[in-house]
């Protein structure tokens, strides 16, 4: 089994660069972290008027006064609260005995936590560095309407709209559509209402493992980041000119084929129309066309100049004209029989 450190420097900082940690109970102690138990507890020495610490076990009440909880990094004493009672201000769970810090960020009985359906913030703390005292958020998801957003994921509605968490007019994310106009995005892929926020906005993200630190190129890249190739980019997107663009959507595909459908067939058949029309009136034409006969008298001679007698005996028309010239000189006659008859 392993020994807790007897080793002490009664009221004086231990040295930075070679600390004694692993302090066993009633050693003296400046903060949680040199005692084994983790618990450094610090009151008043009357004889020199300073705060003194011993490790401890930690103790089952909690802290009724924001008591702190220190830790030393760097020559110095990072201070933070601890154990705290229900009533006392916290930043999150960890600060409080009960291991609940409501949303208003005060400790409460755990019995008492709120049942939320959406988060009313656009982060939460999920824990507290024991050295740096510091406290590490993540980013909320399923957050409440008119919360703050940068993709549709992080919504309850599926649906950020200029960075506000809103409801959808039309079909939200992931709902199955036929069309684009269905969606919110304006964009149906695979039969399923695509995002254009849930996407990487560089080229690459730093991973750290074991100290080291790799650089990663990024996929599902975001419409309008730098690319190399179709795989960099959204399922629904290309890369071209080196930029992550849209593909050409189904409207616009629909479109383009009526168009060419139109060329194909109205073309060619208003052509056809057009000849037959052209054919029916020649034949129509043709068949009302007047039709004359022409009866010629020559021969005759009056006072020595020739007479010419014309006579119109036979017409398609509706009416039947005749028409007489004589030609006595220039004074020609013409008679509608139509109306002697």
């Amino acid at each position: 089994m392993y020994r807790c450190q007897k080793r002490e420097f009664k009221g004086v900082l231990y040295n930075d660069q070679y600390p004694i940690l692993n302090k066993c109970i009633n050693t003296y102690c400046d903060c949680d972290d040199e005692c084994q138990t983790g618990y450094c507890f610090q009151q008043l020495d009357v004889q020199t008027n300073q705060i003194i610490g011993q490790c401890k076990e930690r103790p089952i009440s909690c802290n009724n006064n924001t008591a702190k909880r220190c830790t030393r990094t760097s020559k110095r004493i990072q201070e933070y609260p601890d154990n705290l009672c229900n009533g006392l201000s916290c930043l999150w769970d960890g600060d409080c005995q009960s291991g609940y810090c409501s949303n208003k960020m005060i400790c409460q009985s755990y019995e008492s936590r709120e049942v939320i359906s959406c988060n009313k913030s656009e982060k939460y703390p999920i824990s507290r560095n024991n050295q740096s005292g510091l406290i590490s958020y993540t980013s909320a998801t399923n957050r409440c309407i008119n919360i703050q957003c940068t993709m549709d994921m992080e919504c309850t509605s599926k649906h950020c709209k200029e960075g506000l968490c809103s409801q959808c007019d039309r079909l939200c994310l992931n709902s199955n559509c036929t069309h684009d106009s269905q969606c919110e995005s304006n964009i149906c892929f695979n039969s399923t209402c695509q995002s254009l926020t849930n996407c990487n906005s560089s080229i690459s993200f730093i991973v750290e493992s074991w100290s080291v630190q790799q650089q990663i190129a990024s996929s599902n890249r975001c419409i309008n980041v730098t690319c190399t190739n179709n795989a960099d980019c959204q399922q629904f997107a290309i890369c071209t000119n080196k930029t992550c663009s849209l593909r050409q959507n189904q409207s616009e595909k629909e479109a383009e084929s009526m168009e060419k459908f139109i060329i194909m067939i109205l073309v060619p058949l208003s052509v056809f129309i057009l000849i037959v029309l052209l054919c029916t009136w020649k034949f129509v034409y043709a068949k009302n066309k007047p039709k004359v006969k022409i009866h010629i008298n020559s021969g005759m001679v009056v006072q020595g100049v020739p007479m010419t007698d014309v006579s119109v005996i036979e017409s398609s028309m509706d009416q039947t004209i005749v028409i007489q010239e004589r030609q006595c000189g220039r004074h020609p006659t013409i008679i509608d029989t139509s109306q002697t008859n």
